[in-house]
């Protein structure tokens, strides 16, 4: 009789305890993702949103520049698809016993080229929308860009917390 209760007292307590876990995390989890912009303006930044707010473009500029984005992504996209296709043959080939060295700098030549050709694409953005901005817009754009681009912080949006150093 003394076990059973026994064991009924430590599942009960054992079960608070757990309860008590995950509520916890739950709580601390969205209060990090409610307050953190990072996460909480991801999806407007990656529909454009983000940008046109902060240019403050009219009406015309903006219908301009999402053709420009939409044009700029059907061009880079297929480039992407082409380096994720030699990254994976490099992978695979480092993979084995004894790589291929030719093959490896096959495919470090062709991920080279392709990223040449998305930074061409991507200036040749830039100045096409430099046509439709004004000069303090195009300036923001660049500062936002040159940020962006920027290997410090290329990674930063997938840290799991905000972290504000």
């Amino acid at each position: 009789m003394k076990n059973k209760n026994l064991i009924i007292w430590i599942l009960a307590i054992i079960s608070i305890v757990s309860t008590t876990a995950l509520v916890t995390l739950a709580i601390s989890n969205s209060t990090t993702q409610k307050y953190c912009v990072k996460h909480n303006n991801f999806k407007k930044r990656r529909n454009g949103g983000y940008l046109i707010k902060k240019l403050n473009l009219n009406d015309e500029q903006k219908d301009l520049f999402i053709k420009s984005k939409k044009e700029h992504f059907d061009k880079i996209f297929p480039i992407f698809g082409n380096i994720r296709t030699y990254r994976d043959t490099l992978f695979q080939e480092l993979k084995k016993e004894n790589p291929d060295s030719n093959i490896i700098n096959n495919c470090v030549e062709n991920i080279s080229e392709y990223e040449k050709d998305i930074q061409i694409e991507s200036n040749n953005h830039l100045l096409n929308v430099k046509k439709f901005l004004n000069k303090t817009q195009f300036d923001s754009l660049i500062s936002f860009h040159s940020k962006a681009m920027n290997p410090k912080n290329k990674f930063s949006r997938y840290k799991r917390k905000c972290n504000n150093n």
